[in-house]
């Protein structure tokens, strides 16, 4: 499948946005996961943050789809993005133009409340 990146549809490119933000935090890729809920028709994106022992869950989007149409379009995704075969112009303008960027005050006001600690601030 080739992705057409620009054309995906928002939920996915806020759960690469949510992605990045986590990772921009300084966080590793393998504490952080997408999670799909809800049933055929109105399917919930997400991608949650486990970390030090504590989750955050950060809603992507719905989906009118199925929920293995949404897994296989995210395998997809993630694997286009993690091989290089999305462009870093579209990935900062799905950043620039993401929930998790127009929010990011909030995304790290909730991390506090969950007491997870930034990588860099964690005892060394």
């Amino acid at each position: 499948m080739t992705i057409d990146y620009p054309n995906l549809p928002q939920p996915y490119r806020e759960a690469v946005a949510f992605f990045e933000a986590y990772r921009k935090c300084g966080f590793r890729s393998d504490d952080i996961f997408v999670v799909v809920a809800g049933t055929d028709g109105r399917v919930q994106l997400n991608v949650a943050l486990k970390t030090q022992g504590r989750e955050v869950l950060a809603t992507a989007g719905f989906l009118v789809a199925t929920r293995e149409a949404v897994i296989a379009t995210w395998v997809e995704v993630a694997s286009a993005v993690s091989e290089g075969r999305v462009s870093q112009a579209h990935l900062d303008e799905a950043w620039v133009g993401s929930m998790a960027f127009a929010q990011k005050a909030r995304l790290a006001a909730v991390l506090a409340r969950k007491g997870i600690l930034l990588p860099r601030d964690l005892p060394s």
